[in-house]
């Protein structure tokens, strides 16, 4: 299905910083910017902290390069508090053992 007016762009960059949020991880991510066939990217490319806010944006029709300082602290402090503390590895183990189907 064709929907040009559509705008994914703000959808993708909330997956993508949540992604970084949910795993105390800075996302550095790169998008073209342009036409090729029938395919128009939409360019703001971005960094996000570990927080899950966006530190830099690009123009969203103009190629750029992004700079920026990482305070890796940032990663630590979320290790020690959010979502990532109160996870429960012990459990995961029944998530991964092999599964023998029904016969």
């Amino acid at each position: 299905m064709d929907l040009p007016a559509f705008d994914t762009r703000p959808m993708w960059e909330q997956a993508i910083s949540a992604n970084g949020l949910a795993n105390a991880l800075f996302m550095i991510v790169p998008n073209r910017v342009g036409t090729e066939g029938r395919s128009t990217f939409y360019g703001s490319s971005f960094i996000s902290d570990p927080y899950g806010r966006v530190m830099l944006r690009a123009p969203r029709d103009t190629p750029a390069v992004l700079v920026a300082d990482l305070d890796l602290d940032q990663r630590r402090d979320w290790l020690e508090f959010g979502l990532m503390r109160t996870r429960r590895p012990e459990l995961y183990g029944t998530l991964t053992d092999p599964v023998t189907p029904p016969r």
